[in-house]
């Protein structure tokens, strides 16, 4: 209804529809995601540390810092991540911007753009924009454009 009431341009519209059913089949959403946050605050701390790394696998193995930290150490990260969507054709970073921030592909593919050249593309479990995280360089190296659409993972270095 809301769409048909703005009058959203075709290919808008298309890629509403693809970003929510996106969301739908993964299950994904702030609200999903809130409520697992509500749960896992209720649990003990070796419970929610269980939980929180064992649900979060697939990200962990990615991370190669987290690979064999100590579980209470790789869930306190974990509980650091905030979630970001996006819909395909959407910029994530752009080069030479000023970033702070890491971002872990946890479903979707990407395309790492250096002076308007694409690079190579980055799929499930890629991490990116750790440079900034870890305040090695400040300005962004790549642009990152959604080629699908991208469940993601941010960390900022404000967190810590």
């Amino acid at each position: 209804v809301y769409i048909t009431e703005k009058r959203l341009p075709k290919k808008l519209r298309h890629r509403i529809r693809e970003y929510f059913l996106f969301m739908k089949r993964h299950n994904l959403g702030l609200q999903e995601f809130n409520q697992e946050r509500a749960v896992l605050n209720e649990l003990s701390t070796p419970l929610r540390t269980q939980v929180t790394n064992f649900i979060n696998r697939d990200i962990l193995k990615n991370i190669p810092f987290l690979k064999d930290s100590h579980p209470y150490f790789s869930a306190a990260f974990i509980e650091l991540l905030e979630p970001r969507f996006f819909s395909p054709g959407e910029e994530v970073i752009k080069e030479g911007s000023f970033g702070t921030s890491m971002y872990i592909l946890n479903k979707g593919c990407v395309d790492v753009v250096v002076k308007g050249t694409p690079i190579a593309r980055l799929e499930d479990g890629s991490v990116f924009g750790e440079i900034a995280l870890l305040g090695i360089a400040n300005k962004r190296t790549a642009t990152i454009l959604t080629v699908t659409c991208c469940d993601m993972r941010v960390v900022s270095r404000a967190a810590f």
